[in-house]
């Protein structure tokens, strides 16, 4: 092997017997040998095919490998950040109370991190939110309804004093028993709360008090679904809107007229519809009494009760108007219906 590599060689193409070969010369001058050596073009061509066949291959693994590396890392990546998204969407839905598990020391870790404290921070921030806004509401509330009382009381005493001068008491016990029973009803050990069917009943102890008053000029009926008599509900809601109906409307007409009770229920909704046949007004100055400050003698009652059903279960709930001049006035107080009984409501009222 030593001495053919120190030999001249040179190199030729020649053709035996018509295939080509690449016949290259191996020249010893020290020995005076000549070697030949004859390798066939097919041969050559075949040996680069598999070199190159083996050196693409060798690429396409090697790229595989890469791009599965890639894969992998990068699912592990995207899988995390999905992750954030959910929880994130979670965020959008006002669930605050959430944690992403963090493992690792990335990016995406510091990431995880970040939004763990933003939604724990986010969390106790809405809970101070939330316990403030019930305690204002709750002070807005007791202010409401302390502001509901008094204008009543004060023309029912006077009533009731001069009916015992000029009728010398014959009807003085009824009439205070009714009154009492409304203080009793009406106050509920200071809860916010009453039931349908105690409700009824403050409104029926008003309407024989009203009745007297007007010597039964005017006539009340009262239409109540069964199934509502439990349910609870904003208490002294009817007194206001029947005291409105018989001031502002039967008044108004002469004195004479008739006022409809009903209390049923619509889908998830629990709804009183109270309807006069009085004079009526424009429904846009009834609506202005809800949106605006009003005066003490025109819709306080009215306000009041739209304010507090609105403070008690949000703005799709409250009191709606349907009036026309001459032609009465139609009241529909609007709110959730709710089997059993509320925590607050006083079962025996107060007694």
């Amino acid at each position: 092997m030593e001495l053919i590599q120190e030999a001249a060689s040179s190199n030729y193409n020649t053709t035996i017997d018509g295939q080509a070969y690449l016949e290259i010369y191996y020249r010893m001058e020290n020995w005076g040998w000549e070697i030949v050596e004859l390798t066939p073009y097919d041969w050559i061509s075949r040996s680069g095919d598999v070199i190159s066949r083996v050196t693409l291959y060798s690429i396409m693994i090697s790229l595989l490998i890469c791009g599965l590396f890639i894969l992998l890392f990068a699912s592990r990546v995207l899988k995390r950040l999905k992750q954030i998204r959910q929880l994130m969407k979670q965020v959008e839905r006002e669930n605050f109370n959430l944690e992403m598990k963090v493992t690792g020391n990335d990016e995406i870790t510091s990431l995880a991190r970040t939004f763990n404290q933003m939604s724990y921070r986010l969390n106790e921030l809405i809970n101070e939110v939330h316990v403030s806004k019930i305690k204002q509401k709750e002070a807005e509330l007791k202010v409401l309804e302390e502001q509901i009382n008094p204008h009543f009381l004060y023309n029912t005493l006077d009533m009731i004093y001069w009916m015992s001068r000029m009728e010398q008491a014959f009807e003085t016990s009824t009439m205070i028993n009714s009154l009492s029973q409304l203080f009793r009803i009406g106050l509920n050990r200071g809860s916010r709360f009453t039931t349908v069917a105690k409700e009824v009943e403050h409104i029926r102890h008003y309407i024989h008090i009203q009745q007297k008053r007007y010597e039964e000029t005017i006539a009340f009926t009262i239409d109540v679904a069964e199934d509502t008599l439990t349910c609870p509900v904003t208490k002294m809601v009817l007194q206001p809107i029947v005291e409105n109906a018989i001031r502002h409307g039967i008044e108004a007409h002469g004195g004479d007229g008739r006022i409809d009770i009903e209390i049923f229920h619509e889908g998830d909704d629990l709804l009183y519809r109270v309807r006069d046949d009085g004079v009526g007004t424009d429904e846009a100055v009834i609506q202005g009494s809800l949106n605006e400050c009003v005066s003490q003698n025109t819709g306080l009652g009215l306000r009041n009760i739209h304010d507090r059903i609105r403070l008690n279960y949000g703005s799709r709930y409250g009191i709606e108007f349907h009036s026309q001049p001459q032609l009465g006035t139609t009241v529909t107080v609007r709110q959730p219906l709710r089997k059993g009984m509320a925590p607050d409501v006083q079962g025996d009222g107060g007694r």
